[in-house]
């Protein structure tokens, strides 16, 4: 499985997410750049226009103590 760091402005907490279980990288950058906003601020919305039908699962991992959260999306 394949994770990337994403160091986001306030604090420069570090952030690493995974998709689907793949790279960080070879999602598209305006996606990036959406769940960097998302998981920095609170205040936007993760753009999922992007991706196929079926099942997709974003996990994320935050803050000092790598808190986790993993959100599942079912698109039809």
């Amino acid at each position: 499985m394949s994770r990337a760091g994403l160091y986001a402005g306030r604090g420069r907490h570090p952030f690493n997410t995974v998709i689907d279980g793949g790279a960080w990288i070879s999602l598209p950058a305006d996606y990036r750049s959406d769940v960097a906003a998302a998981t920095n601020a609170f205040d936007d919305d993760v753009d999922i226009s992007g991706l196929s039908s079926g099942s997709h699962t974003m996990l994320i991992r935050a803050g000092t103590y790598y808190q986790v959260v993993e959100i599942t999306m079912d698109i039809g």
